[in-house]
């Protein structure tokens, strides 16, 4: 048995997963926001200057992966959106930046859709923001 076939049909399930869970809304800001930080960060300067640091890096980022993602910069916030199933949707919002202050530091937490594992570029452009920006 030839397994390409099956890997098709496997792949061909899961983008129907995905997309009918955007569709219910499984992937929205409040079940990102439900999510546990999947990296936390000592930012440099105030809220405002952190959330604008990571938002210019996540623009020049979304800039380069293309037409389907985008950034939008809150006050507190940063979220982001992308593609779905290989750049055949605008997504959800399926990560969120959050910015606090505490004791006098600005925090960051990333959180991000339980579907996108560590290798998906919500992870790995977020890891490279937060270090970007970071308190030295």
């Amino acid at each position: 048995m030839n397994a390409k076939p099956i890997k098709h049909l496997v792949f061909t399930i899961a983008v129907l997963l995905i997309l009918s869970g955007c569709s219910v809304g499984l992937v929205t800001v409040k079940t990102v926001s439900q999510e546990k930080p999947f990296a936390t960060a000592v930012m440099k300067g105030d809220v405002t200057e952190a959330t604008r640091c990571i938002g210019r890096y996540w623009q020049k980022e979304a800039d380069e992966l293309g037409f389907y993602w985008h950034v939008f910069v809150y006050s507190y916030q940063v979220h982001v959106t992308g593609e779905v199933t290989g750049g055949s949707t605008i997504g959800p919002v399926s990560l969120i930046i959050e910015f606090s202050e505490k004791n006098g530091k600005t925090i960051a937490e990333a959180r991000v859709h339980s579907m996108f594992d560590e290798n998906n570029p919500r992870r790995i452009i977020t890891m490279k923001a937060l270090d970007a920006c970071k308190a030295r």
